[in-house]
This record gives structure tokens, C-alpha cells and sequence, in this order.
């Protein structure tokens, strides 16, 4: 049986979720009778947190797989996540909409040779952990008239990954996390912000 422990393993980081097997032998005397007990402790917390997360990745492929759109896929997602909170406690899921639009504008007094321009828009899909009002409805990449300096970098963020179709780490030594994402929020660790 794997027995959950809360361990301060760090001053830097709040408690830490652990689980220990636990084994209890007797230490027999020289006459062959009990004089004491031996208990053997094996961490187990990679194994218990390992099968955990299998868990999640099962349901979320039972949950997504009858699905007919992607709006199932990410309510099916969202779902699953809300399930496991202990590994997954803040995610925002954003569906990315691309859209091209036909410029028919005039230049020089011709009509424009009708060039397309191409805009990415990420809609915000799911969340757990925030508030739906607390993080960005939409984010547009295309734009650059975006005076909050937050959607801006996440547009940049957004940009860049689609351009590479690598993934990207936000952090604060990195100077890419957004405030929004940089607050406190109860619940998150004791209320503390993002790292």
C-alpha cells in the first residue's frame, strides 16, 4: 500500500506530495522471541505519480475519441484535467483558428492585386485552475495593434512556435510569462504567484 506524505524538501518550494511503502518485520532475540520491530520504508511517489498521469492520458483518449469536432476534443480535455488536479492544477487550453482574408483594397488608385494575408487567432478552449476571466478570451498573432502588452507577448510566443513547431517554456527568468499568468491566485501553492 502506498501511504501519502506531505515532505518539506525544500525552503524554496511549498510542501512536497510523496508516497512510501511501508514493510514492518520483528527482530527476534537470541532466545527467538520478538524484541523489537524493524520498519522498512520504500519511497514509491514516481511510481504512485507516474500511474496517475497514465490514468489521465487513458481518459482523456476515451474521452476524445468518439468525438466528431475539436470543440469535444477540448471539452473531453478539460474534463480529464479537472480530474487530476494534483498533477495538473492550472492548464488553459487555447484551440488556434487560422484565417486568411483577401486584401481588395486599392493602391495607387489600381485595385490591389488581391493579396492574402494570413491571421492566427488562438481561442480560449478550457481552463482549470483560473477563472475564465482571468486569463485572455482570444489572442490574436496577426495583429499588431494590440495594446496590452501581455497579448502582445503571448502573440510573439504563439508566432514563434508556430513558425518552428516546437513547444515554449514560460518563465519569469526567461522574462516570457505574462502578469496575468505572474499573480497570485488562491489555491495555486498557498496563493503564491507563477515561477
Amino acid at each position: 500500500m502506498n501511504w501519502a506524505i506531505s515532505m518539506d524538501r525544500s525552503d524554496a518550494l511549498p510542501d512536497e506530495e510523496t508516497f512510501w511503502s511501508y514493510d514492518l518485520g520483528p527482530v527476534l532475540g537470541e532466545d527467538g522471541t520478538p524484541d523489537g520491530v524493524l520498519l522498512t520504508a520504500t519511497e514509491t511517489t514516481q511510481v504512485v505519480i507516474g500511474e496517475r498521469r497514465m490514468a489521465t492520458l487513458l481518459d482523456i483518449a476515451r474521452e476524445t475519441a468518439g468525438c466528431d469536432d475539436l470543440n469535444g476534443v477540448w471539452e473531453g480535455m478539460t474534463k480529464c484535467f479537472q480530474k487530476n488536479t494534483e498533477d495538473i492544477p492550472f492548464s488553459i487550453l487555447y484551440a488556434v483558428e487560422k484565417v486568411e482574408t483577401e486584401d481588395e483594397g486599392y493602391k495607387d488608385g489600381q485595385q490591389d492585386s488581391g493579396k492574402k494575408t494570413r491571421d492566427t487567432t488562438c481561442r480560449m478552449a478550457g481552463t482549470v485552475g483560473f477563472s475564465k476571466t482571468e486569463v485572455p478570451h482570444t489572442i490574436r498573432t496577426g495583429s499588431d495593434d494590440d495594446d496590452d502588452d501581455d497579448r502582445a507577448k503571448m502573440s510573439e510566443i504563439i508566432r514563434k512556435m508556430e513558425q518552428s513547431r516546437d513547444s515554449r517554456l514560460l518563465s519569469l527568468e526567461k522574462g516570457n510569462l505574462p502578469q496575468w499568468l505572474n499573480r497570485g491566485f488562491p489555491g495555486r501553492a498557498g496563493g503564491t504567484a507563477c515561477r
